[in-house]
């Protein structure tokens, strides 16, 4: 019977070491998947970072075109009271 008694003990460890190993290979997986996602973050976060840089640019270049058209108005007029005195 101890023979008996053996085997299946043995058949258990067996089965609780396989358990145990996969446990282990999970583990490791989300060790993984959580340096993947802090990664992930910290492109996101250059991401945004370079998008507000951009739309910020965006902004100065849009009120540069803007002030530009201004000073063109301002010239014509200019140049339209100016032609009324060398006439």
């Amino acid at each position: 019977m101890a023979k008996l008694e053996q085997k299946a003990q043995k058949l258990v460890d067996g089965a609780v070491s396989v358990f145990a190993d996969a446990i282990l290979q999970v583990e490791k997986a989300n060790e993984i998947l959580k340096e993947s996602i802090d990664a992930d973050i910290k492109q996101l976060d250059q991401i945004e970072l370079d998008y507000r840089k951009l739309n910020a640019r965006k902004n100065e270049i849009v009120e540069d075109k803007n002030n530009k058209y201004l000073q063109m108005e301002a010239n014509s007029e200019l140049i339209e009271k100016l032609s009324h005195f060398s006439k």
